[in-house]
Parts: structure tokens; C-alpha cells; sequence
């Protein structure tokens, strides 16, 4: 089996399992995009592992903070937590240096 096959069954029956859970409206994708985003360059653009990583951290961060502080601020420390990771780490966890 090729990767791209289990990635795209992977991202259908996460959609199928997203959409169990919540509404679907216009602008929902524009929230997982942007997470999606930070989660990517989190790894390092250009490694899957590390996207795999910074989707984990991301989640974990997130999780945290809404169970300690509050679910209204975990999307504000998740933005924190990025820049935070890209001022130290401006490629990336995994990402390579130019």
C-alpha cells in the first residue's frame, strides 16, 4: 500500500468521524487550516515525522490548557506555543537549516 493511500484514508475517516461530532458551517475550515498550518511548521516544512510531532505537541499544549486555565485560552496558547517554537527554532523542530 502505498503512503498517499493511507494518508487519504486516514484524512477520510478523520472528516467522517469530525463530522460526528460537530456542525458543519462555511467557516470551520478556516480554524483547522490554521491549525493544520501551525502543526506543519511546527515539525519542520519538508518532514513527516516531525508534522506528525507538531500536530502531538500541538494537541497536548492545547489539552493542557483547557484542562488547567480554561478551553477559551487554548487556542491563544497554541498560537503562543508556535511562535515561541519558531523563535528559538525558526526552521522547525525537524526542519533542516538552509
Amino acid at each position: 500500500m502505498h503512503l498517499s493511500c493511507l494518508v487519504l484514508t486516514l484524512s477520510c475517516l478523520a472528516g467522517a468521524l469530525f463530522g460526528i461530532n460537530y456542525s458543519f458551517d462555511p467557516y470551520l475550515g478556516l480554524l483547522l487550516t490554521f491549525k493544520g498550518f501551525v502543526a506543519l511548521t511546527l515539525g519542520g516544512i519538508g518532514s513527516s515525522l516531525g508534522s506528525f510531532i507538531g500536530g502531538c505537541l500541538l494537541g497536548i499544549v492545547e489539552t493542557m490548557i483547557a484542562y488547567f486555565i480554561g478551553p477559551v485560552w487554548s487556542d491563544i496558547a497554541a498560537y503562543i506555543f508556535f511562535l515561541m517554537v519558531l523563535l528559538t527554532r525558526p526552521s522547525g523542530i525537524f526542519g533542516k537549516r538552509w
